[in-house]
């Protein structure tokens, strides 16, 4: 029996909303990240987090801004699910949504960081495709996947492999182990990813390389941006 293109399980941006972590300290950088002023198709300049929402909106995502305080951007009309702790970087964020997503309905969510300077709808579907894809004695795509989260990688030796947490699919089964190491103190994403059933895929177009943490690296980026226009 051949399996269905579509079916109610199959992961599209329709059924997968996207969590923006923002509100993070920003020490590197000086200032508020999300708040940076960039171009619009239009011709005018928004903040970068209401330009991820709108493109992320505009791509078929239900989209939630993940912060340490509920009025952080209410200046730009933006409700944000609070932190349940505050200071503990973006593993707490990251709990947050999982929470709220297994709330709403358990699945798969999209993670997002709001220094990402660039949205391609491509990642997601890069990172859809591998939850979609068929399991060995399962139809494709099952309820049941075989990975909790999956997410780029950097060219890295077999023994250390370097997870890219941002853009990717969490599922809320990751939800007892982020809570766990959270109280624990074991806040490193990456450990997380190298701990719980993940999956990593790689890109040409690497997604890390359009976030920044620097002045200097945000002045490269715009200028990268500028030579590809």
């Amino acid at each position: 029996m051949q399996t269905p293109e579509w079916s109610p399980l199959t992961l599209r941006a329709t059924n997968c909303p996207a969590y923006i972590l923002a509100g993070g300290r920003s020490s590197r950088f000086g200032s508020d990240k999300a708040r940076i002023e960039v171009a619009c198709v239009e011709g005018r300049v928004e903040p970068l987090l209401l330009a991820l929402r709108r493109r992320l909106n505009q791509q078929g995502h239900a989209v939630e801004i993940v912060a340490d305080r509920a009025d952080r951007y209410e200046d730009l009309e933006v409700g944000c699910l609070v932190d349940h702790q505050t200071g503990q970087g973006p593993l707490a964020g990251v709990a947050t949504a999982l929470q709220h997503r297994e709330q709403q309905q358990p699945g798969w969510l999209l993670l997002i960081s709001c220094d990402l300077f660039v949205w391609r709808s491509e990642w997601f579907e890069s990172l859809a495709e591998k939850a979609n894809a068929p399991q060995e004695g399962l139809p494709a795509p099952s309820s049941q996947p075989a990975c909790d989260a999956i997410a780029f990688v950097s060219d890295t030796t077999d023994s250390e492999r370097a997870w890219e947490p941002f853009p990717s699919l969490l599922h809320t089964r990751l939800l007892p182990q982020a809570v766990t190491r959270l109280e624990r103190g074991q806040r490193s994403l990456q450990t997380l990813f190298g701990a719980s059933r993940a999956v990593g895929i790689q890109t040409q177009d690497n997604p890390q390389s359009w976030t920044f943490n620097t002045v200097e690296q945000l002045r490269a980026i715009r200028q990268s941006r500028m030579l590809q226009m």
